[in-house]
């Protein structure tokens, strides 16, 4: 049914009838504007039926003369966003997104109208990134709540934002976010071709963008940040970083990232600067005890026996007596143990989640070692080094810190701290070869860059008047009002 065709009423609600006959939540309201004929067709569950009906039935219940033209239709309805369409089947996918069709004999076309109102979840507190000072909303699944949201903290006309559309089945909307004077050109470039680029048949999740965005990788570690929190979004805009949304997701992408982004929090910016400090400093303690530790022990216990102190090597030969098996399976035992528990802790309902893997992890340890399966001090190091990984502000680098650790830990079996030095340095390089959109993942440390360092980019955590986000843009601001 196309735009040179001018069909009577009753064959267009046939063909509506036809193409949408296994859509029983399609709803059609034969109606009279001015003695003549029209329909409304709505989907029950994504528009407002009161909505429907003070603003669009009423009125037109109430007109005594046909209008001569969609335009003078759309006149007589009290509603904002009301578009002229021609495309039929474009209109289908208007009114399976949850705006009304409205058609009238006589007139060819039909009105669109916005009247979606969806049930959703309201605003709440993050549940991942949480913040002792910071601000307490976090994203939700409706594009243009989220979209209000950053609104609300950038209210410039520097802000601007490109649709796209994914998914053949799905149609998700998707948002391109960046402030047009502190963006960097090239990238900003190079992710709208790789977004154009996408051709998929539905999109449910962040992370189908994301791994799209970077191609065939298999790398663990992320090259876009993902967050809940629109504090951080904005943050990262003032910095001529990018942001994506995407429509039926809380998650929002951030991109170009560094590693060190991934590693600053909310907290960081609340507290002085020396607190800022103080808490990074934690992290990258954490870091390194989740990532070296079990692969350390190992190594003191099978390989490298003369590097401690005697006192020490007897206080962890005594520790394991009686333990039957070597000190790497009793390392592999404890981290697929605390594996485990991790993802109870992620699938357990929240209520029950807590209790039940703290009190089973401390009945397991403590039977396990009253067995003399695994030691006292294994326990100590397998919980240092879980509590070391809990201070990733991001879950999904603390994955990836994760999955190296096994990677030191079967190093260092046959080859003890030879074996973490050149895994350590393979880490290294590795890490140094990735890049997110042209920056390198290690910046500013490779390349090394004192200028970015001493500023907001590692441990360092400047004063706001010093930060570089800080300096005046290119803000408009609305006209003076003239005195009369």
């Amino acid at each position: 049914m196309g735009e040179s065709e001018n069909p009577t009423l009753a064959q267009q609600e046939q063909w509506f009838r036809r193409v949408l006959q296994h859509a029983p939540d399609v709803q059609y309201r034969s109606l009279t504007v001015g003695g003549r004929s029209a329909l409304l067709i709505a989907a029950e569950g994504l528009s407002s039926p009161p909505w429907l009906q003070s603003s669009v039935i009423a009125p037109l219940n109430e007109v005594t003369q046909p209008p001569a033209s969609l335009k003078e239709l759309g006149t007589l309805v009290s509603i904002h966003g009301v578009k002229e369409m021609y495309d039929y089947r474009e209109a289908v996918q208007e009114l399976l997104r949850g705006r009304a069709l409205l058609l009238l004999d006589g007139l060819s076309g039909l009105l669109r109208l916005e009247v979606r109102e969806f049930q959703q979840r309201p605003v709440e507190q993050p549940t991942n990134e949480l913040s002792i000072r910071g601000a307490k909303d976090s994203f939700v699944e409706s594009l243009e709540v989220n979209r209000a949201l950053l609104r609300r903290r950038l209210p410039t006309t520097d802000l601007h934002m490109e649709p796209f559309h994914f998914g053949d089945l799905s149609g998700t909307r998707v948002e391109l976010l960046y402030l047009a004077s502190r963006v960097n050109q090239q990238v900003l470039q190079a992710v709208r071709q790789r977004l154009q680029a996408i051709r998929t048949t539905r999109v449910l999740h962040s992370a189908e963008i994301e791994e799209r965005l970077f191609g065939k990788r298999y790398s663990p570690f992320p090259l876009a940040q993902w967050t809940e929190r629109p504090d951080r979004v904005v943050a990262g805009i003032t910095e001529g970083r990018l942001a994506i949304l995407i429509d039926n997701t809380p998650i929002v992408l951030v991109l170009p990232v560094t590693l060190s982004t991934l590693y600053q929090a909310p907290d960081d910016y609340a507290f002085s600067p020396p607190a800022g400090v103080f808490l990074r400093l934690i992290r990258v303690a954490g870091l390194t005890a989740s990532l070296v530790l079990p692969a350390l022990y190992v190594a003191f216990t099978s390989v490298n026996h003369g590097v401690l102190r005697v006192q020490l090597m007897l206080a962890i030969a005594a520790s394991r007596e009686g333990v039957p098996y070597p000190a790497f399976v009793e390392v592999i035992i404890m981290e697929l143990m605390m594996e485990l528990i991790n993802e109870a802790t992620v699938r357990l309902p929240k209520i029950i989640g807590g209790t039940a893997t703290i009190v089973g992890g401390l009945i397991i340890g403590q039977a396990a070692a009253e067995a003399k399966i695994i030691s006292n001090i294994m326990i100590v190091v397998t919980s240092a080094s879980a509590i070391g990984n809990y201070t990733a502000p991001n879950y999904t680098v603390g994955i990836a810190w994760r999955l190296c650790k096994y990677g030191l830990i079967l190093l260092a079996i046959p080859f003890g701290l030879h074996g973490m030095a050149a895994g350590s340095i393979l880490l290294l390089l590795y890490l140094a070869s990735l890049e997110s959109f042209g920056i390198p993942y290690l910046s500013p440390l490779g390349p090394f860059r004192w200028s970015d360092m001493k500023e907001d980019s590692t441990i360092f955590r400047s004063p706001w008047s010093t930060m570089p986000d800080q300096q005046p843009g290119t803000y408009v601001p609305p006209p003076e009002r003239t005195k009369p």
